[in-house]
């Protein structure tokens, strides 16, 4: 009789259905003595393991699916991504109501598994919890030295000028094809990166001088894509999706290109009046460690 060869990887794959199944169902129940979860908000019924991403695969884009959805769940309706519990909201008046009226219940956010690179989550106003002592620090600083209306006021000389440059520019190429949204993000970005530290970071017109656009762009696609690790955290040290590796390499660009701003104006010894140098103020008087002004000038340029 012949015996059939049994691939080891398949062999795997069939004694992991079991395991996942089994951690599925445990991270489902309450802890033993725990008081019982309120119901979750209604949705359609999970897959065990994959959860509800079938429902989202088979209803075309993301938006058009959650669209189906909500209109077969309402406006507040669960879903689960493996073993993740996720609540979404689809119309304006529940958004206003979790987002203005409930925002101290919500506002400790999630942190995905790309974030958890080079200590980003540790420095970084976007994934600090907000009872976080160093949150509140740094919104404090931010409040203080960027949303003043003294600086609003000094921004204007700068938001007119870039107005100016993106007219000139659009009107130079009068008539011939060109991406004009490329250059309306590349002027919007010179004028956050003016405010900053008083530098254009992309050359308008050039083929060579969007390096730092692309970046952002190239970051922003990444943190977009699914993440096996955000789905089935016991498998994030695995990184089976690459999402970790790819974020920690364009996070390293960002890093070492404003330590080089900051290591010029250090350097240079210039005073423009810009923001940078309010930072660099409160640096020397040890009121802030370099690490947080790099990594504020980070997510500023990425939202």
């Amino acid at each position: 009789m012949e015996l059939t060869t049994i691939s080891p990887v398949f062999l795997i794959s069939l004694l992991g259905v079991p395991l996942l199944y089994l951690l599925w169902s445990k991270a489902s129940k309450s802890p033993s003595g725990a008081p019982a979860a309120p119901p979750p908000p209604p949705g359609p019924t999970p897959f065990p393991v994959i959860g509800n991403i079938p429902d989202l695969l088979r209803g075309g884009e993301l938006h058009r699916a959650l669209t189906g959805l909500a209109a077969s769940y309402g406006p507040v309706m669960s879903l689960r991504f493996g073993m993740a519990s996720t609540v979404v909201l689809s119309s304006p008046d529940v958004a206003h109501e979790a987002l203005h009226k409930k925002d101290g219940a919500i506002s400790s956010r999630w942190v995905p598994d790309n974030a958890n690179v080079l200590g980003h989550q540790d420095v970084s106003m976007a994934w600090l919890p907000s009872a976080s002592p160093l949150w509140k620090h740094m919104r404090t600083l931010a409040s203080t030295l960027l949303f003043t209306s003294r600086r609003l006021g000094a921004s204007r000389g700068i938001r007119e000028r870039k107005a100016r440059e993106l007219v000139d520019y659009l009107g130079a190429r009068s008539g011939r094809p060109g991406r004009g949204g490329l250059a309306v993000v590349g002027s919007v970005l010179n004028f956050m990166s003016n405010v900053f530290f008083s530098e254009d970071v992309v050359e308008l017109g050039s083929e060579t001088g969007q390096e730092f656009q692309q970046l952002i762009a190239d970051s922003v696609a990444e943190t977009a894509k699914p993440n096996i690790s955000d789905f089935f955290p016991f498998l994030s040290a695995l990184d089976l999706s690459r999402r970790r590796r790819a974020a920690a390499k364009n996070l390293k660009k960002f890093y070492d290109f404003f330590d080089d701003v900051i290591d010029r104006r250090l350097s240079s010894g210039e005073k423009p009046g810009d923001l940078l140098d309010s930072l660099l103020e409160l640096h020397a008087k040890s009121q802030l460690e370099r690490p947080l002004i790099r990594a504020l000038m980070t997510v500023s340029h990425i939202l």
